[in-house]
């Protein structure tokens, strides 16, 4: 009789991530001609001054907004695609898988990893939130709070508490501070608006159901009142002590609503941003549209992703899934009798590439710093490897197409 003992193999099963092998010789350096990959861009202030974060992958790159000339990248790629960023002061704040990291002038600083999450590997932050002494970062139905360790902390990064919204009012879709609400945050779902206190993690105030479905939502410069975005190319004003409407703006449009921004320049306007690539401009106080700025983001690369209001200047900030950051600007009325009247805002400065992958690359010459590039897009551009701001344009201006029709003899847009 055998008394041979069979051991048992051990099968060890190898993560997909640890196969896939990276150079010895090649580490990611920069993206030439990379903008934006379409994500909300983020504005931070210092001082006087303004900075806009973009997204590009899995890095970021901050712009100056006065001249749009590229200060920083990060200096190393995220283990993920960047979700979310915001910014406030010197610091930049990003979201990846379950991750979010704290950089300063593109240096990571501080790295949190939101706790219980290492097993999903679909878990995802889709936005955060700065304000006091708080970060906030939300997903589809839960909220995470983390404080700062001590009163001279720069930024939070103990964790504070989470909750979660009860699945009854719909996916989170975004989420705000209203300034003069101390420890509060207003989430907006699908359907309701809820207000939070981060420091008690209690619900304080939940609204009627919204007929339309909510997309986007932002404090107004007025104490109490906020803008909600829809999907039907509606904007509501609501005040949210009063829980009422006070006003709805209708853009004539069925797109959807991505993002709202107030001017607080003392000019009562506000803009909103279009699944279509559209930017409404509308008065508050005439109750009327003042312009429509059409196409300023390709429809076909989802429009207009995000658009802002520098604080307390008539510029607004506009990106879009087309590869291309832009600023617009409202010039002062000619003569005080024609103040009432606004002048349309025209192009200020912008950024751009490719908004499809190109297809043939290469030197200008051997001397030179240039890459010249074709694309599906049936754009040329040549690239500057020494200053972003030199990067231009060659080819024709794009032919006028409205809806996936030609006009006036133009051919169609590449789908």
């Amino acid at each position: 009789m055998s008394t041979a003992v069979v051991k048992r193999q051990k099968n060890e099963t190898i993560p997909i991530k640890s196969l896939v092998k990276k150079s010895k010789i090649f580490s990611p350096f920069r993206t030439i001609g990379h903008v934006s990959d379409g994500s909300p861009f983020a504005i931070g202030t210092l001082g006087a001054t303004f900075y806009i974060v973009t997204i590009v992958g899995k890095s970021f790159q901050i712009y100056d907004a006065s001249t749009l000339h590229l200060l920083f990248v990060s200096s190393r790629q995220t283990p993920d695609s960047i979700s979310c960023v915001t910014a406030r002061s010197h610091f930049v704040y990003c979201a990846y898988g379950n991750k979010v990291g704290i950089f300063r002038r593109g240096r990571l600083e501080h790295e949190i990893e939101i706790p219980n999450s290492s097993d999903d590997p679909n878990f995802k932050i889709n936005k955060l939130l700065v304000f006091n002494a708080y970060l906030v970062a939300i997903t589809d139905n839960r909220v995470y709070v983390y404080e700062n360790k001590a009163p001279t902390d720069k930024y939070p990064t103990e964790f504070y508490t989470s909750f979660q919204v009860n699945s009854i009012y719909g996916s989170i879709v975004d989420l705000i501070h209203m300034p003069t609400h101390m420890n509060k945050i207003v989430i907006a779902t699908s359907k309701h608006l809820l207000v939070y206190n981060v420091k008690t993690g209690k619900n304080v105030y939940t609204s009627k159901e919204f007929a339309e479905t909510i997309t986007t939502i932002t404090p107004a410069p007025v104490i109490d009142f906020l803008a909600i975005g829809t999907t039907e190319g509606v904007c509501k004003i609501y005040n949210i002590k009063k829980a009422k409407t006070m006003k709805t703006i209708n853009t004539g449009s069925k797109s959807l609503v991505t993002s709202v921004s107030f001017r607080t320049d003392g000019n009562p306007h506000v803009v909103l941003s279009l699944r279509n690539g559209d930017l409404f401009f509308y008065d508050l106080n005439k109750n009327a549209r003042i312009h429509l700025l059409s196409n300023v983001h390709k429809e076909e690369y989802g429009g207009v992703s995000k658009v802002q209001f520098l604080n307390g200047n008539p510029i607004i900030v506009s990106t879009g899934g087309d590869n291309s950051l832009k600023e617009f600007v409202f010039d002062p009325a000619l003569s005080e009798t024609n103040s009432s009247i606004a002048s349309p805002p025209r192009h200020l400065r912008s950024r751009g590439g490719h908004s499809a992958p190109p297809n043939s690359i290469l030197f200008s010459d051997e001397n030179a710093h240039f890459i010249a590039s074709g694309s599906l897009d049936r754009t040329f551009w040549l690239f500057s490897l020494r200053k972003d701001a030199q990067s231009q344009e060659m080819s024709q201006k794009e032919n006028k197409v409205k809806n996936g029709q030609m006009q006036a003899g133009a051919s169609g847009k590449y789908k």
